[in-house]
């Protein structure tokens, strides 16, 4: 009995020595610096390592643009995000150490992945690092192209991003190859409104007290489109994404009314009135220049529509001055002589008396 207990203690006493040894011996993971580059940050975006999520970033509320370019910013703008990911546990300081990265962007349909190019820290670059006591740095990049809108169909507004944007009904992510669908704008109008939230789909964003402005979601691919919800209540729905003939898409568009279904079906723009009490007029201004320039002056209000009384609205035109009024003067990209350019205008106009709302 005692020789069991001797050789009990002399265990404990010889294990008690070696975890100190085993702990300074067990391999190290390594905490990497990460820079993601080039990110066109309008919807939620995470980082996964070894298919482990490690952090997920979430934009701003609605933003407010104003111009010839507003319907443009919220999809062509680029950001990089900066995180940090601990590596796998490995000895020494080679590639093996580095976790694999995926980046995904939150659609209405769930996440969808973006090509991301992620260069491997040197064996060389790591151990200085962490001789140094610092965290070795990966620059990586997203991989997204981004087709701007055909602003105004009928006008064919074209501010040279790509030549073939006059061709893109909306703007759309392509993704290794692969389109996954149009980017869809969202007026938000919650004057004197408390903060609340907006779902569409698997996409849910905060619309803080009072806001006033626009956030972007892309088109869901899955299914007939997805719900539109307000603080759980379903409000309306974006619809699907379907690829057609342009020239087909665009032939029904020049004969449709601006407030005409026909014509919203060429516009992923829409309208989130929070209290579905208000009011709207949308006009259309034609802009011209007698010569070739930047300075372009109003010379006609070309078309125009009401929506009111509802929460969720289909535009037939893309806002690029959203709750103001257009000025009778804007700077835009050159245009030759005779070119025009046409801006929407969306504004409070008055409610017929007896109109209810939804």
């Amino acid at each position: 009995m005692r020789r069991r207990t001797a050789l009990g203690l002399a265990v404990v006493v010889v294990l008690g020595a070696a975890w100190p040894l085993y702990r300074w011996l067990r391999p190290k993971p390594v905490t990497y610096a990460v820079s993601l580059a080039e990110v066109g940050f309008f919807a939620p975006v995470r980082v996964l390592a070894d298919d482990r999520e490690v952090r997920v970033f979430t934009p701003a509320g609605p933003v407010r643009w104003s111009g010839p370019e507003a319907s443009l910013r919220a999809v062509l703008q680029r950001e990089t995000l900066s995180f940090e990911v601990q590596g796998r546990p490995r000895r020494g300081y080679g590639a093996e150490m580095q976790p694999k990265l995926k980046v995904q962007m939150l659609s209405p349909c769930g996440w969808v992945d973006m090509k991301v190019e992620v260069p491997t820290a040197g064996e060389a670059e790591v151990r200085q690092a962490v001789q140094k006591g610092s965290k070795p740095e990966i620059a990586a990049k997203v991989h997204s192209d981004w087709v701007p809108p055909l602003a105004h169909p009928v006008a064919g507004f074209d501010i040279g991003v790509r030549e073939d944007a006059a061709l893109a009904p909306a703007p759309t992510l392509y993704v290794e190859g692969a389109a996954t669908g149009p980017a869809a704008r969202i007026y938000i109008d919650n004057r004197d409104g408390a903060a609340t939230d907006v779902e569409i789909g698997a996409d849910r964003r905060l619309i803080e007290q009072g806001a006033v402005g626009e956030i972007t979601f892309l088109v869901p691919k899955c299914g007939e489109g997805v719900a539109v919800k307000l603080k759980g209540e379903s409000i309306g729905q974006l619809p699907p994404w379907k690829q057609t003939s342009t020239d087909e898409r665009f032939a029904a568009c020049e004969v449709a009314p601006l407030g005409s279904s026909a014509r919203a079906q060429c516009s992923w723009a829409f309208l989130l009135d929070t209290s579905g009490k208000r009011c709207y007029g949308l006009k259309v201004m034609t802009y011209g220049t007698p010569g070739a320039g930047t300075r372009h002056r109003i010379t006609v209000v070309s078309e125009s529509a009401t929506y009111s009384h509802k929460r969720w609205h289909r535009l037939g035109s893309n806002v690029e001055y959203f709750l103001e009024k257009v000025p009778s003067e804007v700077t835009a990209p050159p245009m030759m002589p005779g070119d025009l350019l046409n801006l929407g205008e969306l504004r409070d106009s008055g409610c017929r008396p007896g109109e209810s709302s939804d």
